[in-house]
């Protein structure tokens, strides 16, 4: 989304979605958004999952409900589909300049849930990782290729971008296609975040 008056691109938030190179650290709304953001990992990921862990769950859901209020004035801003990706890039933004905690140490946090809603029922902690073929990971390395533009290593480095994403999608229907396998949004996620380490 552009902001009309200035052309600039937006984030989620209506936020610009990258600052000005002169730009001042964040202040007020940011500092709001990002604290709600990391209450809502902590929440998501007490019980021992990581940020790659939570495409496609419910606990993912619960956080983008969690963090609702800060978007709910522009409701028209993007698709929920598209805030989903939109939070999560966010997430994975935060964590690369170190703003969300350690899988340990959110392992060592009491989660606490926002004022006025009950604490959800948490799953047990992480998820099973699928079990594959070698021919699968290969597919699934050709797909991530082709859905991406980018290939070998750098095409990989890129799984960040997928979920919730169009591309997400078609690489999945592509991978159910020519496997024959079926495969949850979450497992294969879990796959293409295995291979990208």
């Amino acid at each position: 989304m552009t902001d009309p008056k200035t052309e600039n691109t937006l984030d989620l938030f209506g936020q610009p979605a990258s600052a000005p190179k002169n730009a001042t650290p964040a202040l007020g709304a940011n500092r709001e958004r990002e604290a709600a953001l990391v209450a809502a990992y902590i929440e998501a990921c007490h019980d021992g999952k990581t940020l790659d862990d939570l495409p496609y769950t419910d606990e993912f859901e619960r956080l983008c409900a969690r963090i609702e209020p800060f978007f709910a004035a522009n409701p028209a801003l993007m698709a929920p589909r598209e805030r989903r990706h939109e939070i999560l890039r966010l997430l994975q933004n935060m964590r690369k300049a170190s703003k969300l905690p350690t899988r340990k140490a959110v392992s060592e946090m009491e989660a606490r849930p926002a004022a006025g809603l009950d604490a959800p029922p948490h799953a047990a902690s992480g998820t099973m990782p699928i079990r594959v073929t070698e021919q699968e990971e290969s597919l699934v390395r050709d797909l991530i290729a082709k859905h991406t533009g980018l290939e070998g290593r750098t095409g990989v480095g890129k799984r960040d971008r997928l979920p919730y994403s169009p591309e997400f999608d078609a690489l999945r229907d592509e991978f159910v296609r020519t496997s024959g396998r079926d495969i949850s949004d979450h497992d294969l996620w879990r796959l293409i975040a295995k291979l990208a380490k």
